[in-house]
């Protein structure tokens, strides 16, 4: 009789430590992942542009993620804004490297003349990815998107033109469509619509 009890209690004991030890990943995970992709990551991200990138995360958990008042660049005169980002997917989509959707709404790209083509304000990406800046990067690090999304759709989007003192907004929707297989190099269908004001 007292062999049963000792198992017992060392079974409820177990139970109850595995319990704890849930709890704790649970709470390590939609705590503290948050906050490190705020203050850590999204930085690192803009560093790699040499510029700025905040943000806040509002969730993170097993099956989405959500995030909003994403700014890229100045945050007086912004290179780009995201009012909202909702991720869906799954942990085993995640691990082949695959998101299922991405929803970005109220996403506005600043863009003006340099050198006869459009850029993203106070932001030179086109000397960032020249073959030059190309094979310096490579020989430093190879950059990797962390996962590939299924579907990218954008709502609410705006391009912002300035000239001088003119602006010129220009309503958008997109949405990308991967037509490979998963695991594959993806290739997108675009749909685009653009509505000038």
């Amino acid at each position: 009789m007292e062999k049963n009890l000792l198992r017992r209690n060392r079974f409820s004991a177990m139970i109850i430590a595995l319990f704890f030890f849930f709890a704790a990943v649970l709470f390590l995970y939609s705590f503290f992942l948050p906050r490190y992709v705020e203050q850590q990551l999204l930085p690192s991200l803009g560093s790699r542009l040499t510029t700025t990138f905040a943000g806040r995360v509002y969730r993170i958990g097993l099956s989405g993620a959500d995030f909003g008042e994403l700014v890229l660049g100045n945050e007086d005169e912004p290179a780009v804004t995201i009012a909202s980002i909702h991720a869906d997917y799954s942990p085993f989509s995640l691990a082949a490297r695959n998101m299922e959707q991405l929803r970005l709404n109220g996403l506005t790209l600043y863009l003006e003349p340099v050198e006869g083509q459009l850029s993203l304000r106070g932001l030179d990406l086109f000397n960032r990815f020249s073959p030059e800046a190309e094979l310096a990067e490579q020989q430093e690090e190879v950059f990797v998107l962390p996962v590939v999304p299924e579907r990218l759709m954008v709502s609410d989007g705006r391009l912002v033109i300035s000239r001088g003192t003119h602006s010129f907004l220009f309503p958008f929707a997109l949405e990308l469509i991967n037509q490979a297989g998963k695991g594959e190099m993806p290739v997108y269908r675009l749909n685009l619509e653009i509505m000038g004001t």
